[in-house]
């Protein structure tokens, strides 16, 4: 299987950000991954006809600056839930996802590729 790649033109926001909002804000960081996600998947011509049961992801992110890993990985959190709404991945669960997460520096970018894991 051809690996499935996103290009989103935003860098995966820290936790640290996303914890100290309101509830609202939070909603709307949720929402915006979301469509972001879509976008990708559209611009990329990305139907998948059935979610992977197991995936190996590898999430790539550009900043101006490197975050703590901890964040970078909590911060993941509503792009890698946005992954199972597009019919990407069957559930986040560690029996159906491994997820790698790797920082670049340079203009805020995600990549994201999605590969069948064995």
């Amino acid at each position: 299987m051809i690996p499935y790649v996103l290009n989103i033109p935003e860098a995966i926001p820290s936790l640290n950000k996303t914890l100290r909002g309101h509830w609202t804000q939070k909603h709307r960081v949720r929402q915006k991954w979301q469509w972001l996600v879509r976008v990708a998947r559209l611009e990329a011509r990305l139907f998948p006809s059935t979610p992977l049961q197991r995936a190996r992801i590898m999430i790539e992110r550009w900043g101006r600056c490197r975050i703590d890993y901890d964040n970078f990985v909590g911060g993941a959190k509503q792009c890698v839930d946005s992954l199972i709404s597009e019919g990407f991945v069957v559930d986040d669960s560690p029996e159906h996802i491994l997820v790698e997460y790797i920082q670049h520096i340079g203009e805020p970018f995600t990549r994201i590729t999605i590969r069948q894991a064995k």
